[in-house]
């Protein structure tokens, strides 16, 4: 199964640690680039991506379930 988690807090880190733990092929969404590749070390595929951006849906890859854990942007849109 693949698994898209947006957000990359502490919730989602754990949510897309244990989903790797069960075998599962997770992609994280996260809006800093260089915190998205961070990721990469847990051995889920970071995707770097703002997703309140106009026309961010169509940069998300097919997935089987989203799991939200994202936060309000900064100036709390």
């Amino acid at each position: 199964m693949h698994v898209l988690v947006a957000g990359c807090g502490w919730l989602g880190t754990a949510i897309g640690r244990g989903l790797v733990l069960l075998g599962e092929r997770v992609t994280w969404i996260r809006r800093d680039r260089g915190r998205a590749e961070a990721l990469a070390a847990l051995g889920i595929v970071p995707l770097a991506l703002d997703l309140s951006a106009p026309g961010a849906e169509a940069a998300l890859p097919a997935a089987d379930a989203i799991v939200a854990c994202q936060s309000a942007s900064s100036d709390g849109a």
